[in-house]
């Protein structure tokens, strides 16, 4: 009898060790599962997670990412880059097609700085201005022209009273020579006589018809130079050369 009781108890101490046993292995395996599982969640995520735009891809200070590679707006009208277009002052629109940047040259005591060089085009131009940029440039225009701007700054650094005229004449490329008289726009020189020291604001703008895709140079002509009192000659007339980018 004590044999048997003996034998049940030692089955009974034996199915609890194997009962604990298999939970803790659910556990360990449970567990295991679980960090496996997150895991592979935290994988999936920072793989979804977009990476931050390249200096590449931003867009340029002022500008919206969707305006990226767009013309910059018109301000006050004045075209800076090719492709920009504005309204034309006699009627139709005009496109700014090519532009050269200037430098500082030197005529005797003159220093004159050229701005800008500009090729515009003109298109929609009504009648009644056709006639009147007709007879003023010397070209027949239609309703769609072609028109070089040069603006420039002369200041007499003496203090001699100085006679000159400015720019006289303009060859577009090699081959087109166009004098000055024939500006559509009034030249802003208000005097051909620069007193000591000051300076004057000039601007050209005249008609071509050469194909300005051609044009990769101009040539400026400026007149001499002379003292103001006794008409005596300080310098002969120089001329620059301004290449097209």
């Amino acid at each position: 009898m004590k044999k048997t009781v003996v034998l049940l108890l030692s089955l009974i101490l034996l199915a609890g060790c194997n009962q604990s046993t298999n939970k803790d292995n659910t556990d360990t395996t449970s567990s295991s599962t679980k960090q496996e599982t997150s895991t592979e969640a935290v994988t999936t995520n920072l793989a979804e997670t977009p990476s931050e735009s390249s200096e590449d891809d931003r867009p340029a200070f002022g500008m919206l990412k969707e305006d990226q590679g767009k013309l910059p707006p018109v301000v006050d009208g004045v075209l800076t880059v090719p492709g920009q277009t504005t309204k034309f002052d006699y009627g139709g629109e005009m496109e700014l097609l090519k532009i050269a940047d200037g430098g500082q040259y030197w005529l005797g005591p003159l220093a004159v700085q050229v701005n800008d060089i500009k090729l515009f085009k003109v298109t929609g131009l009504p009648e009644e201005a056709q006639n009147k940029i007709s007879r003023i440039s010397g070209k027949k225009v239609g309703d769609e022209f072609q028109y070089v701007q040069i603006s420039y700054v002369v200041g007499n650094t003496s203090k001699d009273n100085i006679q000159f005229f400015g720019l006289e004449t303009v060859v577009l490329g090699k081959s087109e020579q166009i004098m000055t008289t024939r500006n559509i726009f009034k030249d802003s020189f208000d005097s051909d006589v620069f007193y000591g020291e000051s300076q004057q604001s000039g601007l050209a703008t005249l008609v071509f018809d050469k194909d300005a895709s051609l044009i990769n140079e101009i040539k400026l002509i400026f007149s001499s130079v002379w003292k103001a009192d006794d008409l005596s000659q300080i310098e002969s007339s120089g001329e620059v050369t301004i290449k097209f980018e």
